[in-house]
């Protein structure tokens, strides 16, 4: 057989079991992935629908009735593509904010705690350098975002690479992104939508990275040519029914395909095999039996919106595709209307010996009549073009795809006039953001365990094992998010501070507030704080931030006290409180957004420049600007 001639005499990889072992096991996974066919034709289907909403080549999927036809009298094919700018979104929601990984001590006896604090962060500060070295939070965790949002689910791979030789190991923990999901095969259990027993991996790989990787020989005869497929043509080409050139079919996206000559390589996880195949021939064979890999499956998945009833989830632009469907087919037909309205027609009265191909084809259609006068003119025809149903219509489909994804103010078009409002049109946004990061927290502590567990399997340190019992033990971690709405990093700083007053310890503040080295940043004042210069300086400073914090609360104080409304006497001689309002009593802080501006600032140009330029000072990064501030505030009160 072909399969038997791939050449192994260099192969790096463990091959383990015997002869028939091996038969065994190449059968049993043939079955296995034979018995999963159906599975992924089903899934490979909706996979290509989602693929062609998210890019936007939605051309093929209409309801209307002979579209071909009337194509090529002239349609326009109008795409606007909301449901793949929505999951780009929700996507940028998920990967350009990570969460902050800490491992917290577990509850120990007195006597193991200060034990069990340093190792725990030994095992923090491993599981962050294999993230680092892997590239993770802006690599495999941000492909892994987008495959979550867009095609319902995410597999993440860790599992242990041996960059050395046989005799003399080097491991390294790797983790990766699957990206292409129908290329991924599930064994699910059936009784957890979670748990599933084996995870077959098909990619084609070229020739040369196999022996790179693997010192395999994969010989011509089970070469495969990766063919491109032909270019879809389409019958979006005009006919010159409107005196135009034939618009250019559809540019598709770059797929990546080449004509290099590769193989199917086929990858086998459960949590006892981890095993590669070429065709029907095992290239690797390891038993996971805690002598050469530990008793653990390396794959993890991350689920997206659940499906009752399966263990495959829903993606977000599921929801979008009929709303986006039926807006883009109406896009058109308004398209159509203001083509055909806008073309210039002619009436020939009494002209039938006229040839209309005189006239410009750009110019429209002529039509014939008898006029009842005898005489023959040549009339254009008026033509009217009422698109605002049209239009009325449209923004409701849109706003339905705006419900069902990303709210408009996450796009800045949002018409909300006060900040509450404002909250509450990213409330569905922070639900979705919301929903997604417990997904991938309960993924991301399967990723932190697997790390544990290869760590100490490979590298024997002492920092796994639990101070009690010198026995290995997992860590869980906790995840700490940024903030999904809105927030100013003033905001932050001061709500940290108040904590500090608290008596919150520096290390934890540094952490709230984003640092990732605070001993760096600790050790760093340590060393400030031993120059007597450095420490002179902020002395003073420190002086000057409380003098600017009482100068602002006097100010505002008396600019209230300016500002309130008096009251007023009813007939029997008691004072009334009017009704209060911006300045009456009872009226909340004034919340200003600049300084008040004295006459002189004010005349001539009361609107007619910004307040940066109107000669008020709106600085609050530095002493100088906040000291001006304060005391024109002053002065404009009369203090």
């Amino acid at each position: 057989m072909a399969d038997q001639k791939i050449d192994l005499s260099g192969s790096k990889l463990l091959i383990e079991g015997t002869p028939k072992t091996r038969e065994e096991w190449a059968k049993r996974i043939g079955d296995r992935r034979e018995s999963l066919k159906g599975d992924q034709t089903d899934r490979q289907t909706i996979y290509r629908r989602r693929y062609d909403f998210y890019i936007g080549d939605q051309a093929s999927y209409t309801t209307i009735v002979g579209k071909v036809a009337k194509e090529k009298k002239g349609h326009a094919n109008a795409v606007y593509n909301y449901a793949g700018k929505t999951t780009v979104k929700i996507g940028y929601g998920l990967s350009n904010n990570p969460p902050k990984v800490t491992v917290p001590a577990r509850t120990m006896p007195e006597d193991f705690i200060e034990t069990e604090r340093s190792r725990t962060q030994a095992v923090e500060d491993f599981s962050e350098d294999v993230f680092k070295r892997n590239h993770f939070w802006k690599g495999a965790y941000r492909r892994a975002c987008f495959n979550q949002v867009s095609m319902a689910d995410a597999f993440i791979k860790v599992y242990p690479v041996n960059k050395g030789t046989a005799d003399n190991p080097e491991w390294d923990i790797k983790i990766v992104s699957h990206e292409k999901m129908g290329n991924l095969l599930v064994g699910w259990r059936g009784d957890d939508p979670m748990e599933f027993d084996f995870v077959i991996a098909e990619e084609k790989r070229t020739v040369q990275s196999i022996f790179d990787e693997f010192g395999v020989k994969v010989p011509l005869e089970l070469h495969e040519v990766k063919q491109d497929t032909e270019k879809q043509t389409s019958s979006h080409q005009n006919n010159g029914q409107w005196g135009v050139s034939g618009t250019a079919q559809r540019i598709s996206l770059p797929s990546g395909k080449t004509n290099e000559p590769s193989v199917t390589l086929v990858e086998y996880d459960d949590e006892n095999v981890y095993a590669l195949m070429i065709g029907k021939q095992l290239i690797q064979l390891a038993f996971k039996d805690d002598k050469s890999f530990p008793k653990m499956k390396f794959w993890v998945h991350v689920p997206n919106i659940p499906q009752p009833g399966s263990p495959w989830s829903i993606s977000d632009i599921d929801f979008l595709i009929d709303p986006q469907v039926e807006f883009n087919e109406a896009s058109n037909d308004e398209r159509d209307y203001i083509r055909v309205g806008a073309q210039q027609r002619y009436v020939a009265y009494n002209m039938n010996e006229f040839d209309p191909e005189s006239l410009k084809a750009s110019s429209g259609g002529v039509i014939f009549v008898d006029s009842p006068d005898g005489t023959a003119k040549f009339d254009p025809l008026q033509t009217n073009v009422n698109t605002f149903p049209v239009d009325s219509y449209l923004n409701r489909v849109r706003d339905v795809i705006y419900d069902l994804g990303a709210p408009k103010v996450t796009y800045g078009v949002s018409g909300a006039d006060s900040g509450r409002s404002k909250a509450i049109d990213y409330q569905s946004m922070v639900d979705l953001l919301v929903f997604k990061r417990d997904s991938w927290e309960l993924a991301l502590d399967y990723v932190m365990e697997k790390i544990q567990v290869l760590g100490d399997f490979y590298f024997k340190f002492d920092f796994f094992k639990d101070p009690a019992t010198e026995k290995f033990v997992v860590r869980h971690p906790e995840f700490d998010w940024s903030d999904i709405l809105p927030v100013t990093q003033g905001d932050k700083v001061v709500n940290v501070l108040n904590k500090v007053t608290m008596g919150l310890p520096f290390e934890y503040a540094f952490k709230e507030l984003g640092y990732r080295d605070v001993d760096a940043v600790l050790n760093a004042m340590r060393r400030e704080a031993k120059d007597e210069d450095l420490m002179m300086f902020r002395s003073k400073m420190y002086q000057l931030a409380g003098g600017l914090v009482e100068a602002q609360k006097r100010a505002q104080e008396q600019i209230q006290g300016v500002n309130q409304t008096p009251g007023v006497t009813s007939a029997a001689g008691s004072a009334e409180m009017v009704t209060p309002g911006f300045g009456g009593p009872g009226a909340p802080a004034v919340n200003q957004p600049g300084p008040v501006l004295n006459q002189t600032q004010n005349q001539g140009r009361e609107s007619s420049l910004p307040m940066a330029q109107r000669g008020g000072t709106t600085s609050f990064t530095s002493p100088r600007g906040f000291i001006e501030r304060t005391r024109q505030n002053m002065q404009a009160a009369g203090g």
